[in-house]
């Protein structure tokens, strides 16, 4: 389940940059946090692949950490991408 998350929450950021794309916005904060949220679901994916290591425990956590990392800063950029819209 872990790494269909990752590869899920990857998927929705290439669409939010997909769709920045077709609106002539790209290149802006929204098309910021698609990347956000794309290396988000990188990092969660990485770390579903460490899970099969028995010493992989830190690596894991790392990358979970990463992945709530970029998503906290996803969020930022969307805020500005709404700020840029209105």
């Amino acid at each position: 389940p872990l790494m269909d998350a990752g590869k899920a929450l990857a998927r929705s950021g290439e669409l939010l940059i997909d769709a920045t794309e077709s609106l002539g916005l790209y290149g802006g904060a929204l098309s910021a946090a698609g990347a956000f949220v794309r290396n988000s679901g990188d990092c969660v994916a990485q770390a579903a692949a460490s899970c099969r290591f028995k010493t992989a425990a830190e690596l894991v956590s790392d990358e979970l950490r990463e992945a709530g990392t970029c998503l906290s800063e996803g969020t930022e950029k969307l805020g500005l991408a709404a700020e840029e819209a209105g």
